[in-house]
């Protein structure tokens, strides 16, 4: 399997390079083949993000106006880290990184993630930016599905339960119907 991406030549400090080649490798090959390493970075509108740390990268999204979160260092990516990809950043005290709306988005208001320390302890992981905020529900009326943006909910519903909000639609239009015909006509009688 090949994976077809845009190339685009990036000038770096060692010259040019051309990324976004296909590759058959996990590791990859080729201008890529250091990408099996991801470094954090701080997209513009503040979401925190893991992408790959070799330098021609890092290059392309400094242009982008990713800053690099290099305090936090880089990680392989491999079976434990994709399950996981933020442990090493938590375990770096790096929660505090996170805006508020992403925090939310991947629900860990409701559900922080837990990992395990240096020591082995399984830990929950505290995010200082929730403190004092009062967040609101988007639980899912019809399934268990967590959805916690508004605009997520909205997605949600009209992708996984069109059928439902289709039925409750018809529901609604029947019972308007209904009761207008029963209201009591007011008017003059006409009598011939």
């Amino acid at each position: 399997m090949v994976f077809m991406v845009q190339e685009r030549v990036v000038k770096t400090d060692i010259g040019e390079v051309v990324l976004g080649t296909g590759s058959t490798s996990p590791r990859g090959s080729g201008p890529n083949r250091n990408a099996a390493f991801y470094t954090y970075y701080r997209c513009p509108n503040g979401e925190i993000q893991y992408r790959p740390s070799d330098q021609a990268h890092r290059a392309m999204y400094r242009e982008e106006g990713c800053e690099s979160l290099t305090q936090y260092g880089s990680f392989e990516w491999n079976w434990i880290s994709c399950k996981n990809p933020f442990n090493q950043l938590f375990l770096q005290g790096g929660a505090k990184e996170f805006p508020l709306f992403q925090v939310i988005e991947y629900g860990w208001h409701k559900n922080p993630p837990k990992i395990y320390n240096e020591l082995g302890s399984l830990i929950t992981v505290v995010f200082p930016q929730l403190e004092g905020q009062d967040i609101p529900d988007f639980s899912c009326p019809y399934c268990t599905h967590g959805v916690y943006t508004q605009e997520g909910y909205d997605n949600h519903l009209k992708g996984a339960h069109k059928d439902e909000l289709d039925n409750e639609r018809l529901a609604e239009a029947i019972s308007k119907g209904l009761s207008a015909q029963q209201r009591p006509r007011v008017g003059k009688a006409v009598v011939e």
